[in-house]
């Protein structure tokens, strides 16, 4: 379950969700032929102005026609998809439609306070996870904590998940979510899913103005801070992440570090008790002009 965020797409787009369990179709299997995979990304080569992409983790294919504004996605089953699918439903297919837009998908979490918030981000076990979820008892509103959708011209960030994916270390310092994982069957060996809407109602925020990109960074001390952080420090936590998940292309990239030019930069250097991370937020996003 999520928001409805009206005109985010300028545009009418058709999607094609097939399976070949269901309908019987499989993708063309010329396009398959390994000597014509880009090995980096999957791409399909010699599709034109269409670009077609072969997931081999997922076992997914999608094909995108810019000019007819349609998206096809293909999977074997959809009743199993991968942990990462399920936890993100079409992750790609949003990455590769907005890579010739101003807007780029990335590896990072959210935070608002009516239509302004901040971005958190940095490689897995930096603390966003931690830093979100700490914050959901408080007034600001859940944006996610995985994967963000952001307009480099605006500075606008688009929630697109209400998933929280705990590993368990952080279920034990958030033990009342243990009730609620989603995906029991998947513990130990993938996160545990936990979604927003089954634990705080109406927690969720569509988009916001970003006023920051924060750096979590766990302290180990008791109290919560934020400090500035250069633009260097900042690219390096957004962007080879968000490359390395989305296999992102270097106009992609590009946009990122836009972006990063953009908005203050900061680390939130983390402490223990998690009650002052919504504290300290809420602070600089009621403060700062």
């Amino acid at each position: 379950m999520h928001l409805e965020t009206p005109g985010l797409l300028n545009e009418e787009v058709t999607i094609h969700l097939i399976d070949t369990r269901t309908t019987g179709f499989s993708p063309p299997k010329e396009g398959l032929k390994w000597e014509k995979v880009n090995p980096y990304n999957g791409e399909l080569l010699n599709f034109g102005e269409q670009k077609a992409v072969y997931n081999t983790g997922e076992l997914s294919f999608t094909l995108v026609d810019y000019k007819q504004k349609e998206i096809y996605y293909w999977v074997s089953d959809f009743n199993h998809l991968p942990p990462n699918e399920t936890a993100a439903p079409l992750r790609s297919l949003f990455h590769h439609w907005f890579e010739t837009t101003s807007m780029f998908l990335c590896h990072a979490g959210g935070l608002g306070l009516a239509d302004k918030g901040v971005l958190l981000t940095g490689k897995s076990g930096a603390g966003k996870s931690t830093s979100t979820l700490a914050c959901l008892e408080s007034s600001l509103s859940y944006g996610g904590d995985d994967f963000i959708l952001v307009d480099s011209e605006n500075c606008r960030a688009y929630s697109l998940y209400g998933v929280a994916k705990l590993n368990t270390e952080q279920f034990s310092r958030f033990p009342h979510l243990k009730k609620h994982i989603a995906n029991r069957e998947q513990l130990p060996h993938e996160k545990g899913h936990v979604y927003i809407d089954d634990i705080a109602k109406n927690k969720m925020i569509n988009n916001f103005r970003i006023e920051a990109l924060l750096l979590p960074t766990i302290t180990g001390k008791t109290h919560t801070f934020i400090q500035e952080c250069s633009k260097a420090d900042a690219v390096m936590a957004l962007v080879p992440s968000s490359v390395w998940i989305l296999r992102s292309s270097v106009s992609t990239a590009e946009k990122m570090k836009v972006f990063i030019s953009k908005v203050p930069t900061y680390r939130l250097m983390a402490g223990t008790e998690l009650r002052q991370i919504p504290e300290v937020l809420i602070h600089k996003l009621n403060h700062d002009n």
